[in-house]
């Protein structure tokens, strides 16, 4: 797993030297915003568990390349000892061709404890469609081939090339809210082999400039997951989000 995780960092420095030279030429002035999301939830009682779910997406845009940052982590303690732990990071490279085609590459490392996973390394490219982009609507379409190394609880690891289709919707709702629903599908293209499905729909409602209440409703697919896990997990998530 560790070229993968070394690839990370390499893509990371370059695709910042792209925007840092090529990009300045196009005459924009670049931009950078962060958000930050926070969600607890806890009991006490009969039950005692505590779930804690942090996350964050780094936009940088100069001229025609975004580059995007993201990561989340999720934690679960019942009776003062951790049950399960998530680790997302990402870095995502978006090359506008045109007004409404693009290409893209991705890097995204995860650490899955709740569904068996110790790591899991996918690097992709494609080619984005902007099928809708009005003031209210944005419709975005990826479609793409990706290469998956992952390694399980019982350290049995697996390599394997992938496709990978993608769809992002964003619908703003009155007073800077908004409704976004992310999904994607991921077939393994080797014969007789599985396939990964992902969908996340979340409601963010503005408490004042830079803060958000927000919900978010997560579903994972695994076709084939690590022996003795379940296919499909549901997670909600409700929280705050920050915008700077």
């Amino acid at each position: 797993m560790a070229r993968p995780l070394a690839f990370l960092c390499a893509a990371a420095v370059a695709a910042a030297a792209a925007c840092s030279a090529p990009c300045g030429a196009q005459g924009l002035p670049a931009m950078t915003s962060i958000t930050g999301d926070l969600g607890v939830v806890g009991e006490s009682g009969n039950a005692n568990f505590t779930t804690v779910s942090v996350g964050d997406r780094l936009l940088h845009r100069n001229g025609q390349w975004d580059v995007v940052q993201t990561g989340r982590y999720a934690q679960s303690t019942a009776n003062r000892a951790t049950t399960a732990r998530e680790l997302q990071l990402g870095l995502r490279a978006d090359y506008a061709m045109s007004r409404r085609t693009g290409l893209f590459a991705t890097v995204d490392g995860e650490r899955n404890t709740f569904a068996g996973f110790r790591a899991r390394v996918n690097e992709a490219l494609g080619v984005e469609w902007r099928e809708v982009e009005t003031a209210a609507d944005s419709l975005a379409i990826d479609v793409g081939a990706e290469y998956t190394e992952e390694m399980d609880d019982d350290r049995a690891s697996t390599r394997y090339p992938a496709g990978r289709v993608e769809g992002k919707y964003k619908h703003v709702l009155a007073s800077t809210g908004y409704l976004e629903e992310t999904a994607n599908f991921e077939p393994d293209i080797r014969a007789h082999a599985g396939r990964r499905i992902n969908s996340e729909t979340a409601l963010v409602a503005p408490l004042s400039g830079r803060l958000a209440l927000k919900v978010d409703y997560r579903i994972r697919y695994e076709s084939r997951p690590p022996a003795g896990y379940r296919t499909t997990d549901r997670i909600i998530t409700t929280g705050l989000q920050f915008t700077y």
